[in-house]
């Protein structure tokens, strides 16, 4: 069984740079993408040579250039197109209930006993006194 091979954005960007412009070395490649930074943009050309969509080779001078692999010429890297943007009215939200508990004078109900009698004891005088 066969796995398609995905790329993210980045890789995919990286890829069809290097299909229009043909070989390049890390230092030709780091201005076109330069919010990665020199050791990503190095850990991800290793990453596409890896997943077989980059092979190396070397200049005359000895510099290493990173260009498309010959069996990755085919397989044109997509890069994931973003949906059309409808704009949609706004999503109508009813407030949250709001209650105001410090307004007016809060009474609490009356306690009722348990059972008939239970409140006896506070009729005695000796309540809350030692013995």
């Amino acid at each position: 069984m066969s796995r398609k091979p995905t790329l993210c954005k980045q890789s995919a960007a990286v890829v069809a740079h290097l299909k229009q412009h043909g070989a390049a070395t890390l230092d030709e490649l780091l201005p076109h993408f330069a919010d990665e930074g020199r050791s990503k943009l190095r850990k991800r050309l290793s990453n596409l040579v890896d997943g077989n969509w980059l092979d190396i080779a070397w200049d005359a001078r000895g510099a290493m250039l990173w260009l498309v692999a010959p069996r990755a010429r085919t397989a044109l890297p997509t890069l994931p197109q973003a949906a059309p943007s409808v704009p949609s009215a706004p999503p109508v939200l009813v407030p949250p209930r709001r209650i105001n508990v410090m307004q007016g004078t809060y009474v609490p109900p009356p306690m009722t006993p348990a059972r008939p009698g239970a409140l006896d004891f506070q009729r005695y005088a000796s309540r809350g006194f030692r013995c």
